[in-house]
C-alpha cells in the first residue's frame, strides 16, 4: 500500500486553499484513452478494490503537480500565478492489525520546486507523519492534525462491496479549512472500466469525478464553481495505487473579484528495481486524460 497514493486525494482538495485565500482576498474535462497498450484481463466475478499490504512493506510514489491560477478584479487580470512541485513520497507500512487496518509512515524525500507541500496536505521533506486507515480507506489518524482538517477525509473513492465493470460508487464527505474554518464537502464518483494485467498483477481502471462545494451558509457570498475529473489505475492485488491522473478547475466569484485555478496532479509508483520513473507531466486544463502509465 502506499500512502502517497491515498494522500492524492490531498491534492485534488487543495481546493480549499483557493476559497481561503479568496476569503482572505476578497469548464469540463472529457477523457479519453482506452489503455489498448495495456493487456485487458477477463473479469469472471466481482472484484474487491481496497486498501492493504504487509508490515514492513516499503514504497515510493512520484508526483508531478502543476497548478495556474488568475486573480481578477471588476474583469481585470491583478495577478497570474504558475506553480509546479516535483517531489518523491516514501510510505513505511508499520503494522497491520486483524480487522486489516493499516498502520504507516510517510514522509517526502524528494522534492524540486517552492510549493508548500502542506497547502497540499503532504508532508514536507524529511518530516513523518503517521497515518492509520481501514481497508476501506476511512481514516483513523493522521498525525497531529486535527479530525476535521482535510487529512481525514478518504484518500480515494473505495467501494464498501465488490465490483463489476460499468458498477459505480460514491464518496461524499467533509472538512474545515484549516486556514478560515470554512466547511467543504466532497463529492466523488467511482467507475469501475475495466481490469488490466500489471505484470503479474491486476490493476483496475477507475474513472472518478464530481467536484467540492462549500456549506450553504455561504452560498449566498460567494458563486463558486469546481470540478474534478481522473483516471486511478489501482493494483487491486498490492492494495495501491500504480498510476493516476487527476484534473480539476475551480472558479469562485464575489463581488467584484474572481479567482480561478486549474491544475493537475500525476503520479506514477516507482519500480523498485528501477529506482525511477520517466519524467512525468501534465497541463493543467488539458481536455484529454489518457491512460499512458510509463
Amino acid at each position: 500500500m502506499v500512502v502517497s497514493d491515498w494522500n492524492y486525494k490531498r491534492k485534488i482538495f487543495f481546493v480549499s486553499f483557493l476559497v481561503s485565500c479568496c476569503m482572505t482576498l476578497q469548464a469540463c474535462s472529457h477523457m479519453s484513452g482506452s489503455g489498448s497498450h495495456l493487456k485487458a484481463l477477463e473479469v469472471t466475478e466481482p472484484v474487491t478494490i481496497q486498501l492493504k499490504g504487509a508490515a514492513g512493506d516499503i514504497h515510493q510514489t512520484r508526483f508531478y503537480s502543476h497548478s495556474y491560477s488568475k486573480n481578477f478584479q471588476s474583469g481585470q487580470i491583478v495577478k497570474e500565478k504558475d506553480e509546479i512541485v516535483d517531489f518523491t513520497l516514501e510510505e513505511k507500512i508499520a503494522r497491520v492489525n486483524k480487522a486489516g487496518n493499516i498502520t504507516l509512515t510517510a514522509t517526502t524525500k524528494k522534492k524540486d520546486g517552492i510549493v508548500d507541500l502542506h497547502e497540499l496536505a503532504f508532508p514536507e521533506v524529511d518530516e513523518v507523519i503517521e497515518y492509520l486507515y481501514t481497508p476501506q480507506g476511512k481514516v483513523l489518524k493522521a498525525g497531529d492534525y486535527p479530525d476535521w482538517s482535510i487529512f481525514y477525509v478518504p484518500p480515494m473513492p473505495l467501494p464498501s462491496q465488490p465490483v463489476s465493470i460499468g458498477d459505480t460508487w460514491e464518496l461524499n464527505d467533509g472538512w474545515q479549512s484549516m486556514n478560515n474554518g470554512i466547511p467543504l464537502t466532497v463529492n466523488l464518483v467511482g467507475i469501475f472500466k475495466n481490469l488490466y494485467a500489471c505484470g503479474s498483477d491486476r490493476c483496475v481502471d477507475i474513472e472518478v469525478s464530481g467536484d467540492v462545494s462549500v456549506a450553504k451558509v455561504l452560498e449566498a457570498q460567494m458563486d463558486f464553481v469546481s470540478e474534478i475529473q481522473g483516471r486511478i489505475l489501482f493494483n487491486i492485488d498490492k492494495g495501491a495505487i500504480e498510476w493516476s491522473h487527476i484534473q480539476s478547475r475551480e472558479d469562485l466569484r464575489m463581488a467584484e473579484s474572481q479567482t480561478t485555478v486549474a491544475s493537475c496532479l500525476i503520479s506514477q509508483l516507482i519500480n523498485n528495481e528501477k529506482n525511477s520513473v520517466a519524467p512525468l507531466k501534465c497541463q493543467p486544463g488539458s481536455e484529454t486524460i489518457e491512460l499512458t502509465p510509463q
